[in-house]
């Protein structure tokens, strides 16, 4: 699996993370931990489990999660600048974690119960 994203080293800021589709993928994003600059995020397909290190990346403002094997998804409520989320076909059963963030989501696809 590959992870693709513009370093630091190159722009002032990283845009975006791509774990590389139809591979065995990331069980965990711990790796990430120190991206703090990071904006952009997206892993379709990537076998994502655990996305607790998202919590700890105050800039992003956009995360594409969909076809992982995400259950917990109480980290994304830290992410005050959120505007994007796609959480689709994640095994996730609750998503009153988010109720305090969704209001200023202008791009989602899942609907609070």
């Amino acid at each position: 699996m590959k992870v693709r994203y513009i370093s630091e080293s190159a722009l002032p800021v990283p845009k975006l993370v791509s774990p590389e589709q139809g591979r065995s993928g990331y069980e965990n994003l711990n790796f990430m931990s120190e991206m703090k600059n990071l904006e952009i995020f997206e892993a379709k397909g990537a076998g994502i489990k655990d996305i607790s290190a998202l919590g700890n990346l105050p800039k992003l403002w956009s995360v594409f999660l969909s076809d992982n094997l995400i259950t917990d998804i109480s980290p994304l409520a830290k992410l005050t600048t959120l505007k994007e989320l796609a959480l689709s076909n994640n095994p996730i059963t609750d998503y009153s974690p988010l109720k305090d963030i969704y209001g200023q989501l202008e791009s989602k696809d899942f609907e609070m119960n």
